[in-house]
């Protein structure tokens, strides 16, 4: 039953940070001390990870005017209902034609 994954530096401490309510892991109880450590070991990465997100799902979508004529430029050059669609999907999924 070895798992490839435990081999990996600090691999106990990441998984009790990034699931707080784990109280068992690898057939060994998870300590206050161990949970301390991971806090202190991960808690900026955390934060610098957050800030490096470019987009919350839901929100607009800031688009530079070079996006904004590649999106002009795909729906002028759409011919069927069909493509239509699929470049509507696209801006949905957050992706732009032509990129």
């Amino acid at each position: 039953m070895r798992n490839p994954v435990a081999t990996k530096a600090q691999y106990r401490p990441y998984i009790i940070y990034t699931c707080p309510s784990v109280r068992v892991l690898d057939y060994r109880r998870v300590r206050q001390k161990e949970r301390l450590a991971a806090r202190r070991m991960f808690a900026g990465k955390k934060k610098a990870a957050a800030e490096a997100k470019t987009f919350t799902p839901g929100e607009p979508v800031k688009q530079s005017p070079q996006d904004k004529e590649a999106i002009k430029a795909a729906i002028a050059k759409a011919s069927s209902l069909d493509e239509i669609r699929r470049l509507e999907m696209m801006l949905n999924s957050g992706t732009i034609p032509g990129f």
